[in-house]
């Protein structure tokens, strides 16, 4: 047994095969090798920490999966989810975060079906009290001493 090993374009394989008799025949065969599917990549973005506006118990926060990458294809899905909740779907998307600290999961699935997820942590403070200082009136005696 011969072992052959081939990639990339098609090949055209031949067999000729003769007997003890001097007889001849020959077979031809086409092979295809594709490449193998390769998942996506996801990527959730770096890590956030977000202060909600004075007085608000949420804040806005921006979501980044564009540095997501499918060598073989193109990604056809981006869904954001919090634990089962889904949040948003998309490459950029803005939602509305509660204060506290939220771990994202972001999965891509690519043209071809296969999925990859990577998961970003989103921390949402609420603003700080600022100290209140009271200045007051600093009062000055001033003795003028008068002649007449």
């Amino acid at each position: 047994m011969t072992t052959v090993t081939v990639a990339g374009a098609p090949h055209t394989i031949t067999l000729a095969v003769a007997d003890n008799g001097g007889a001849t025949a020959s077979d031809a065969v086409v092979i295809a090798v594709n490449a193998a599917n390769i998942p996506p990549t996801a990527n959730a973005g770096p890590d956030q920490t977000i202060t909600a506006a004075s007085g608000q118990t949420t804040a806005q926060v921006t979501l980044d999966g564009r540095g997501s990458t499918d060598t073989d294809g193109t990604i056809s899905s981006y869904v954001w989810k919090e634990g089962s909740t889904q949040l948003a779907t998309g490459a950029q998307p803005t939602v509305t975060l509660a204060t506290g600290t939220h771990t994202i999961t972001l999965t891509v699935t690519a043209a071809n079906g296969l999925t990859s997820s990577d998961t970003v942590v989103i921390t949402v403070s609420k603003v700080t009290s600022t100290p209140q200082v009271t200045l007051s009136t600093l009062r000055t005696t001033v003795n003028v001493e008068v002649t007449h």
